[in-house]
């Protein structure tokens, strides 16, 4: 739904096929995702890190045929800008590859402080920002 756009009420489940197609969307099926959603988030929060990565790449794994249009765009870029690893084989394991890296990129946004605190995660460069920090 677009900023400052009002949910569709109640009462439309009972107008036009549009206006049920509409309420269904917001009040059936966006609910749904979003409870989905979050009860996967918090699931991967309790799990360890290493289980919510690896099951973050299987996600991404399914994803890439959930996307099909935007695998293929990542495809059509692939074949432009590394035409030499661009054959059928290496495209394909580059693109499984991809979508894995995209799976646990989002999964471990859910795990994210505890990577931080198992020290995971590595600034390049901090001593640069401290130096600013410190002068303002």
């Amino acid at each position: 739904m677009a900023d400052g756009e009002q949910p569709p009420p109640l009462r439309w489940f009972l107008g036009s096929a549009a206006e049920r197609r509409r309420a269904w969307q917001y009040w059936g099926r966006d609910t749904a995702v979003g409870v989905l959603n979050t009860g996967i988030h918090y699931g991967m929060r309790a799990a360890p890190v290493d289980f919510c990565s690896w099951a973050g790449a299987q996600m991404g794994a399914l994803a890439q045929h959930r996307y099909r249009e935007a695998d293929q765009r990542a495809r059509d870029l692939w074949r432009r800008v590394r035409p030499a690893d661009a054959d059928g084989p290496a495209l394909d394991a580059t693109m499984r590859r991809f979508w894995c890296n995209v799976g646990r990129t989002l999964a471990e946004f859910s795990v994210l402080d505890k990577l931080w605190a198992m020290g995971r995660i590595e600034v390049d460069g901090a001593d640069i920002l401290a130096r600013e920090r410190a002068a303002g």
